[in-house]
This record gives structure tokens, C-alpha cells and sequence, in this order.
């Protein structure tokens, strides 16, 4: 396999990178070889390219473009026909053309949506982030850095051949310092987002780096990754001892102690040298005496962290707050407990010394010079305010470990991996880009990590304490640890205020009292400094308030005349209402004397009309006795007679029938009289024709009184009509109504 090695940065675009990891997120395997990776890299070319046909030679041009590495087309073809069938194969110009499955296609743009935007646009709307672009932005820029700076990083672990000096400081290490303090705020709250998905994700995309760097390196020297049963061994600097014991924070804590956990899975030797030993605690008893040489009181919770980072001194104020009334001698037999703990824990060798015939001798105490110089020159060039990973102000510590490591290699004739775990950014870039020596020897904790990932298999655990690693700071270090703790004691010192210590912290935050720490000249004048600063900020608060009081007690007066003027009003306001009042008490009487006249009018007017009621009364009831006897004769005398008449027709039809001629009756006496008249001697059947005509003669007579009004008596509602208006007849013809009461 042909590799072409760079002497440079190998960039690779976020878009490839990230489709890379995408597809190692889509593996179940945590076991990629370099054919694996290059099987990646081709499948996201036909992802470019939506999935048209592609010969051999465009491949490898495509690769070659993209990722920066040189296959040949024999490599390609091999790789391809190795796929287990997600490719097709046709001719085209007499030569393979090669396209993915559909369902092997479908499956790729199903990774596609595992990368890492779907993450950023979830967090995005999760926590309703207004500028949706500046946090993209912000984000990808943080993950150009992280991605880049691990591809250099590795290339330079992995390939002897490189010219490690061409590498910039920015090269080796994140720098962040282009995004605002509501960029980094994103940044920080996104890897922070407990999401185990975006963990991965994560994790993965520096993993995608890793696994770049071995297939453009090749076969490397560096035998870390070959073989299980490789003895390794490690030596923790002074800061990962820090870190380890939570004294740097606990997020710092689980990242490196789910470090060391993983070493010891890879039976990986942890040591921790004597001289490593000595400075871990000669600096905590530096700054237990800090701490008694600056008395301080009360510290508000976060002043460490807004002006440094978290570190012993932090640590103490906690510490302090759950064992009150214990002294500093306590705090001391406490952090060797925990040294001791961890040591035990983590079956660390512990205090190693480098041989004394290797470590007195003139040419081990030349190159160490030398590389302690070396290791200052570059310290003093970074220009930042103060370095957060250095705990010794002695660079011979750094420059003995490291060269003492060096030694231990050449004695194993590189049988044995050796390095030195550090997180001082500083010594970690001298040595990656120094040319005396074949391979760095120092490597951050999580570079290691996720070698140990490759070596020894992955977990979601893992992958969410190596994002602890690659996450950073949400607020940068303005000032030394010491010098945070020294101001933070001068503050206290005056006040315990917390509003008071809040109002200060953010000034220096700020950067307004940035001179003045630059200024002092030691610590203690730091601390007076401090005190003054304070004692000033107070008395300057104190001419506020009493300035504010004359202000308060002036418009207390204002609004007190103000007070004295409404009162005033309020007084005629009153008057003039107890005038109108009585006014309103006169104006009822008036009414009340009219309601009372008015009603004396009503009950005379009720009293008459009671009296012309009861007139009209007597008048109807007179006028309907008056006329009750001509109502019913007149109503009554016709249906009277018709029924005497009918009564007497059915006598006279009866009585014919009961006498005869020899015994007559009045009937049988007129008919028989009736018959012997001239008429009675022209008719037929006489008798018949005598009651036909009486019959017809009451008929008639009936039905014309059935259609007459006098008819209507014998209905109620008719006769009642009837009667009402004969009694008004009665009494308009006699006039008994007056004209004002009709």
C-alpha cells in the first residue's frame, strides 16, 4: 500500500471527517484495520457523488483528493471485491466501473444522519438557543480545532519520519481563543449536554482521527498498538496526580480516573516517581503555608473558577465547609489519605527513584539542563497571563522525567512503551516538536485514552469520560491559582459580603485591576493591595449610600410638602362634600314632601275611582235586573211557544190513534169535522195529509228561529255577548252614566 507521508498539517474537510465517523458510529466492531478505513473512505466518495459509477482510477484520484492519501488501483479493486457484495459492477470503455447497492446506498445515507449536525440542531432546539448560526459556527470551529490538532498530534506520535518542528504551537493544541465568552459558553454547555448518543458521536469523530492517522502512517515503529501483551509503562506528571484526587474538579477527577482504569484493563504499569512525589507535596505544603500567610474570611462559592480555575485552594474552601474548626494540619494528614487511597486503588508504584550513579552523573545532569532551559524558553514565549496546567515553578522536574524515560526506552531497546502522562500544554508542545529524540515521550491523557479505546474495546461509559477530556473551559484563567487565592483573601479579609466580593471579582474580571496584578511585586503586597481595593470599593459604596440617603431623605421632604399639599385639597375636597352633602339631604326633604303630597293625591284619586267603581257597580247590576225580564222574554217566549206547539202536534197525533169514531176525541172530532168540509171530501187519505202539513208547518217554522239571532241563547258565549250588550243598551238609554265616567 502506497502512503504519501506530509511534512505539514494533513487537512482533512469537517464534511469528509465527520461521514468517516459517521460509519465507524454505524459499526458494531470496535476492530478496524486499515482496509476497513479505506472502505470508508471510498464508500463516502459514492455518497459525494450520489452514488454514480465510478472507475478504479477515479477512486483513488478521489481518495487522494479528499483524504489525502495514495491508493493504488489494484489496492482499490482488492478492497472492493473484499466488500461481502455492496458493490455492482459494470463495464464501461472496456474497463470496471463500480456503484453501491441500492440497499448498501440507502444504508450510507442512513449514517449521513448519525453525524454530527443532527446533534448540534437537537441541543439547538433543546435548550431554545436564539442564534441557531452563531452556536453552528462556534461549535464547528471548536471540532475544526479538536479534529486538527488530533490529526497532527497523532502524526507526529506515529511517524518518525515527520518534521516535527514545522508544527506550530496553535498545530499541536486547541485554541479557542478567536470564540467570544458566549461562544465558548455554547461550546462548553454542548460537550457538557448529557446526551450519551452525542458522547459517541463525539468520541467518534476523534476516533475517526486516530484511525486516519494509522492508515496514512503505515506500519509504525511504535508497537503500542500490535500487541496485548506489550509492556507499557506510564509516569504520571505532578498535574494528573492533581487531577486524579479532585483537586483540579470533578469532572477533571472521573475523566482521569476513568483514564487510569482503562490503563489498568490494559495491565499497563502506572508509576508515579519519587521526584513527582516530592513536588506534588511540596507544592500543597506551599499552599497550605499560602494560606496561613494570608489570613481570609468567608469566600463567596465560584470566586476560584471565575478568576483561575479550581484548584487546591478551591478544593480547601470545600473541604473547610465540612470539617469547620479543623486546622490546616488536618487538611494536610487529609490530602495524604487521599494520596494514599489512590495509590492503592490504582496499584501505582509509587515514589520511584531514578538511580543515583544515573541521576548524579555529568552527563545526566547536562542534557537535563538543557532540556529544562529548552522547556522554559518555551514557556516564556507562549505570552499567556499565567500557565493552568503548571503546578512547579522548577522546570527540572519536567526535563528529569522526561529524560529519564528517554533512558528507560533505549535500555528496553523499544520493547517496552514508555511515556510520561502529562497535561502541561507547554512541555507536552517542547516535545513533540524537538528533533533529538525519535518519538515524543509526553501524551495528554486522552491521546492515550483513546489509543487504550483502540486497543482494549469501547463503551458508552468510555466515550462520556473522554468527552470530560476534550471539553473546555467555559471561562478562561485570568490569574495563577496563587494569585486567585491571594486576591480572593485580601477581599475576604474586609468583607464576607458576598454582593461586595461579587462586585470585585467582576472588575477584575473585567479586567480593571489587571494592572495592578501585574504590578505587584510579591504576593503580599498583592494582598494589601487587595485589602485597599476593597476597603475603598466600601468606603466608596458608603459615600453611594449616604449620597443615596440625603437623596432618599430630599425626596422623602418633596414628597412630604407633596403630602401637606394633598392633605390641604383633601380638606376642601371634604368641605365640599359636606356641603353638598346637606345640599343632597335638603333636596330629599323637598322630594320626600312631594312623594308625601303626591301620594295623598294618589289616594284621593284611588278614592274616587274606588267610589265611581263601585257607582258603575250598583248602575250595572240595576240595569241588569231591569232588563232580565225583557232579556228572557224576548229570548225565551219564541222557543216557549214552539215547544207548546211541538207538545201539542205529538197530543194530536197521540189522540188519533186512541179514539175512534164511535168514541172520539178533540183530534178525532176536528178531523172528522174537517173531513166533511168540501176540502176534506176532495182529499185522499185526509188524516195523513192534515199532519204532513202541521208537521211542515213547525219545521219551518223551527229552522227560521234556529237561523235567527234569538237562536244564539241557548250558547253560552253568545247569550253572555247578548246580555252585555242589552245592559249597556239599558244604560245608555236611561243615561246613567255621567260623561266623565263613561
Amino acid at each position: 500500500m502506497g502512503t504519501e507521508l506530509v511534512q505539514k498539517q494533513i487537512y482533512i474537510s469537517q464534511k469528509d471527517l465527520f461521514r468517516l465517523a459517521a460509519s465507524l458510529y454505524s459499526e458494531t466492531s470496535d476492530v478496524f484495520d486499515a482496509d476497513d478505513s479505506l472502505l470508508l473512505m471510498i464508500e463516502c466518495l459514492f455518497l459525494e457523488n450520489e452514488n454514480d459509477f465510478l472507475k478504479a482510477s477515479d477512486i483513488t484520484e478521489g481518495v487522494s483528493e479528499k483524504f489525502h492519501f495514495t491508493l493504488l488501483q489494484e489496492e482499490a479493486e482488492k478492497i472492493i471485491s473484499k466488500s461481502n457484495g455492496i458493490f455492482q459492477t459494470i463495464q464501461q470503455e472496456g474497463e470496471n466501473a463500480y456503484q453501491l447497492t441500492k440497499t448498501a446506498f440507502e444504508q450510507l445515507n442512513a449514517r449521513e444522519k448519525n453525524n454530527i449536525q443532527g446533534f448540534i440542531d437537537e441541543y439547538i432546539s433543546c435548550f431554545c438557543i436564539a442564534n441557531k448560526e452563531k452556536c453552528t459556527e462556534a461549535i464547528y470551529q471548536y471540532l475544526y480545532e479538536l479534529t486538527t490538532t488530533n490529526i497532527n498530534s497523532y502524526m507526529v506520535l506515529f511517524n518518525k519520519g515527520i518534521n516535527r518542528s514545522a508544527f506550530s504551537e496553535a498545530e499541536l493544541s486547541i485554541d479557542m481563543d478567536s470564540l467570544d465568552e458566549e461562544e465558548r459558553e455554547l461550546v462548553y454547555n454542548f460537550i457538557e449536554w448529557d446526551n450519551a448518543e452525542k458522547n459517541i458521536a463525539l468520541g467518534n469523530i476523534v476516533f475517526c482521527c486516530l484511525e486516519y492517522c494509522l492508515v496514512v502512517n503505515g506500519d509504525s515503529p511504535n508497537k503500542l498498538l500490535k500487541s496485548t501483551n506489550r509492556k507499557r509503562d506510564i509516569y504520571l506528571d505532578t498535574n494528573i496526580i492533581f487531577r486524579a484526587l479532585g483537586i483540579n474538579g470533578i469532572a477533571r477527577q472521573k475523566a482521569v480516573q476513568a483514564f487510569l482504569q482503562k490503563c489498568k484493563q490494559a495491565k499497563i504499569n502506572i508509576i508515579i516517581s519519587y521526584h513527582s512525589k516530592i513536588e506534588f507535596f511540596d507544592t500543597v505544603n506551599h499552599i497550605i503555608e499560602s494560606i496561613l500567610a494570608h489570613p481570609h474570611g468567608r469566600i463567596m462559592k465560584g470566586a476560584y473558577e471565575k478568576l483561575s480555575d479550581y484548584s487546591l485552594f478551591s478544593y480547601y474552601e470545600e473541604w473547610r465547609k465540612s470539617h469547620k474548626g479543623n486546622s490546616l494540619i488536618y487538611f494536610k494528614k487529609y490530602i495524604e489519605a487521599q494520596y494514599t487511597t489512590f495509590v492503592s486503588k490504582y496499584s501505582i508504584k509509587d515514589a520511584e527513584k531514578i538511580p543515583k550513579v544515573i541521576y548524579d552523573s555529568d552527563s545526566f545532569k547536562a542534557i537535563r539542563n538543557q532540556y529544562s532551559h529548552a522547556i522554559s524558553e518555551i514557556k516564556n514565549k507562549t505570552n499567556i497571563f499565567w500557565n493552568e496546567d503548571c503546578f512547579s515553578s522548577v522546570d527540572g522536574h519536567d526535563a528529569s522525567l522526561v529524560l529519564y524515560t528517554e533512558l528507560l526506552r533505549k535500555e528496553s531497546k523499544n520493547e517496552k512503551d514508555i511515556f510520561v502522562v502529562s497535561s502541561d500544554k507547554m512541555l507536552r508542545y517542547w516535545d513533540m516538536t524537538r528533533t533529538d529524540n525519535d518519538f515524543p515521550v509526553v501524551i495528554y491523557p486522552s491521546q492515550l485514552f483513546l489509543l487504550l479505546l483502540k486497543l482494549c474495546g469501547r463503551s458508552s461509559n468510555d466515550f462520556s469520560s473522554f468527552v470530560s477530556f476534550i471539553n473546555i473551559k467555559a471561562h478562561g484563567g485570568m490569574v495563577s491559582p496563587m494569585e486567585a487565592s491571594t486576591i480572593l483573601s485580601g477581599i475576604s479579609s474586609i468583607t464576607e459580603d458576598v454582593k461586595v466580593q461579587q462586585d470585585i471579582v467582576a472588575q477584575i474580571y473585567e479586567g480593571e485591576f489587571r494592572d495592578t496584578i501585574r504590578n505587584a511585586n510579591n504576593h503580599d503586597e498583592l494582598y494589601k493591595q487587595f485589602q485597599e481595593i476593597t476597603q475603598h470599593y466600601l468606603e466608596e459604596q458608603l459615600k453611594e449610600q449616604e449620597t443615596q440617603l440625603s437623596a432618599a431623605k430630599d425626596i422623602i421632604s418633596e414628597q412630604q410638602e407633596a403630602i401637606s399639599d394633598k392633605e390641604e385639597k383633601i380638606i376642601e375636597s371634604k368641605t365640599k362634600i359636606a356641603e353638598l352633602t346637606k345640599s343632597i339631604v335638603d333636596k330629599k326633604a323637598e322630594l320626600k314632601e312631594k312623594d308625601d303630597k303626591i301620594g295623598e293625591a294618589d289616594d284621593t284619586i284611588k278614592k274616587k275611582n274606588e267610589s265611581i267603581d263601585k257607582h258603575k257597580q250598583s248602575i250595572y247590576y240595576l240595569a241588569k235586573k231591569q232588563t232580565m225580564f225583557s232579556f228572557y222574554l224576548k229570548y225565551l217566549s219564541v222557543p216557549i211557544a214552539l215547544l207548546l206547539l211541538w207538545m201539542s202536534f205529538a197530543v194530536f197525533i197521540i189522540c188519533q190513534f186512541v179514539g175512534n169514531e164511535n168514541d172520539p176525541n178533540f183530534a178525532i172530532e176536528f178531523i172528522l169535522w174537517l173531513k166533511s168540509t168540501w176540502i176534506g171530501t176532495k182529499i185522499g187519505e185526509f188524516v195523513y195529509t192534515v199532519d204532513f202539513i202541521l208537521a211542515a208547518v213547525l219545521s219551518f217554522l223551527s229552522k227560521i228561529y234556529y237561523k235567527s239571532n234569538l237562536f244564539g241563547f241557548f250558547r253560552r258565549q253568545s247569550r253572555e255577548k247578548n246580555r252585555e250588550e242589552a245592559i249597556k243598551k239599558y244604560i245608555k238609554d236611561n243615561k246613567l252614566y255621567d260623561d266623565s265616567s263613561d
